[in-house]
């Protein structure tokens, strides 16, 4: 399911399913995916929680716990008051809890360097499909967007995709040992370049300068 969900969030297409003022609502099959991972999930450690599998505590489950019920209620608090619109308040602190169910589910059911492997793969796929349709817009768009942006509205969503990418592949830069990967997250890195630049994101521009220091901070080998 997860490695599914991976290719889904970048190359599934947007459907909309309705449009509050001043917006589209949109789902994806990343949305649905993701639900019934999170459902499938839950069902097992009920199932099997005597048999030693259960919910995966990190330092970042209580601060995440909190900030959702922050947004939760002061998005409440605004739909009640009048100053925002309640359905789209509710998609896009939807779309925000998303990503926290993302990071609960890998952490609870990457068990194994396998896993990690495998889905490290599916993510490389990905984004070569990814970059490879940015380069087919060159000369066609004035900036580039990932491919389930169907009305190249969010050029910036293509951005920050591909600051992630880079943080992945320093991280990768950085500690490994073997001259062969150092060469390729190199010539990955440049293959990404333009694309990247060709976002005009200004804040996937000013993310990576903080981007590349904090993986220089806090890699073990220290190499500046």
């Amino acid at each position: 399911g997860l490695l599914i969900l991976i290719f889904s969030m970048m190359l599934s297409p947007e459907i909309v399913i309705g449009g509050v003022p001043g917006r589209e609502i949109t789902v994806r099959i990343d949305d649905f995916l993701l639900i019934m991972l999170l459902v499938a999930w839950l069902a097992r450690i009920a199932i099997f929680e005597k048999e030693g599998i259960h919910f995966v505590h990190t330092p970042l489950n209580i601060p995440i716990l909190i900030y959702v019920l922050i947004c939760i209620v002061f998005t409440a608090k605004g739909m009640i008051f009048g100053f925002s619109n309640p359905l789209k308040s509710f998609f896009f602190t939807l779309k925000y809890i998303e990503y926290f169910i993302l990071f609960f589910l890998v952490v609870n059911i990457i068990k194994t360097e396998k896993q990690v492997f495998n889905i490290l793969i599916a993510g490389l796929i990905t984004c070569l499909c990814v970059t490879v349709f940015a380069y087919s817009l060159f000369g066609k768009e004035p900036r580039v967007y990932a491919p389930f942006d169907t009305g190249g509205g969010a050029p910036a969503s293509l951005g920050g995709y591909y600051l992630i990418i880079y943080a992945v592949m320093l991280s990768f830069f950085l500690n490994s040992e073997s001259i062969l990967i150092q060469l390729t997250m190199i010539g990955l890195s440049l293959f990404l370049l333009p694309p990247f630049i060709k976002t005009l994101s200004r804040a996937s521009y000013f993310g990576f300068v903080p981007m590349v220091i904090t993986m220089l901070l806090i890699t073990k080998k220290k190499r500046f």
